[in-house]
Order: structure tokens, then C-alpha cells, then sequence
């Protein structure tokens, strides 16, 4: 993971998610550019999935699910931060909105189709048989790997 940027978004979106309003465009704009700078770092640092393998190298494939890990770990926190943190009263929700507007989730989308793409090649040198990425409200990304 290119340290640099992705230090810088974390700076970034721990300032800019909690001054999130009512409106959310703020937040539709945070997880696009998350979802920007998460494709410059991985591409930068391990290109396409279509283009490398990790088969007989399992330490990259620790490094590249760190970076998935870290990534989604960003677009959780800033809509979590945005929907529910800091809760102002017990049980009341940040955003008075039911459910993600559809920017939101489309950018998560987005987010779970690049991370799963990379996802998917680290399986095979981790020894796992399957991965998943989901989404849930207001709590944002997590992935997941399995082993028999």
C-alpha cells in the first residue's frame, strides 16, 4: 500500500466525516474519492487483477489484504461516522434518513467491486476457499476470507 496516500485520506476523512450535515452529498463526495484513491494505490502498487498473480508469493498476498482491508476500513468509518457517530441521544441516528441514499450505497458498490477484484487473487497463496465483502447499514464495508 503506498503509505502516503492512504495516510493522507485517513487524515482526510477522519476530519471531513464528522463534519458531515444533514445533507448527504458530503458524504457521497467522501466515499467517491475514497473510492478514487483506493483504485490509484492499488493499481499503483500491484496493477490490475487482471494483470499479476500471487500464487507462489503469500506475503504479498498479506500486503495486498491489508491494503483491502485498510481501504474498506476508511469507507466503513466515514459512513459510520456520518449515520450514526456520535450518537446525540441513546438509539437516535445521526442523518435523521432511513437507509443509505443511493449515491452512498452506489459508491460502496463501487468500493466492494474493487476490493473484491483484488480479493479475489488473494485466496489461493492464503490458503483460503472463499471471500466475502458486505455491506450493511450504517456500518459501511467488511470483508472477510474463509478456510476450510
Amino acid at each position: 500500500m503506498e503509505t502516503e496516500r492512504y495516510d493522507h485520506m485517513r487524515e482526510a476523512v477522519f476530519a471531513r466525516a464528522s463534519q458531515i450535515s444533514d445533507d448527504e452529498e458530503e458524504l457521497e463526495a467522501l466515499l467517491n474519492e475514497i473510492v478514487g484513491q483506493a483504485a490509484k494505490d492499488l493499481g499503483a502498487e500491484f496493477g490490475s487483477p487482471e494483470e499479476f498473480d500471487l500464487d507462489d508469493d503469500p506475503d504479498r498476498a498479506d500486503v495486498l489484504l491489508a491494503s483491502i482491508e485498510a481501504w474498506a476500513s476508511l469507507a466503513s468509518y466515514a459512513t459510520y461516522e456520518a449515520y450514526a457517530g456520535p450518537i446525540r441521544e441513546v438509539g437516535a441516528m445521526h442523518l435523521r434518513l432511513a437507509g443509505w441514499g443511493k449515491g452512498i450505497a452506489a459508491n460502496l458498490t463501487r468500493l466492494t467491486k474493487l476490493l473484491g477484484g483484488y480479493l479475489a487473487k488473494v485466496l489461493k497463496p492464503l490458503n483460503a476457499i472463499s471471500y466475502s465483502i458486505d455491506m450493511g447499514f450504517p456500518g459501511g464495508v467488511s470483508v472477510g476470507l474463509s478456510w476450510s
